[in-house]
């Protein structure tokens, strides 16, 4: 669930928590329905990339339709890849997963060491 304008409230986390239900913000917003120049659009995102970034855009924007195809074809080319909220999160889940098994295997720092 994304809330509209990222507003919500210790109601509505409730409410998703009874549901099951995510919350999902982004990491970046480019303010497209603003209607900036497709170009400043691109470049905004191009200038804030990152591994993992959470983009939003809006449908019905088209400086963002003029965007997508060229941006989407820099980024992949650049080895960054467009996977859903759902994907995302199960390789965090993944990624943890591994990290606590690796941390669970390394060896107690001992006590009496000076050091510590």
């Amino acid at each position: 669930f994304r809330p509209p304008g990222g507003n919500y409230n210790e109601t509505v986390l409730k409410t998703l928590s009874a549901h099951g239900m995510p919350m999902a913000l982004w990491t970046y917003n480019p303010k497209d329905f603003a209607n900036p120049p497709a170009k400043a659009l691109e470049e905004g995102i191009l200038k804030e990339r990152k591994n993992g970034m959470i983009v939003l855009l809006h449908s019905g924007i088209q400086a963002t339709y003029d965007i997508l195809p060229s941006l989407v074809k820099r980024l992949k080319s650049e080895g960054y890849r467009f996977v859903t909220l759902t994907e995302m999160a199960q390789e965090v889940d993944e990624y943890r997963s591994l990290f606590a098994q690796r941390e669970s295997q390394m060896p107690k720092p001992r006590k009496e060491s000076p050091h510590l």
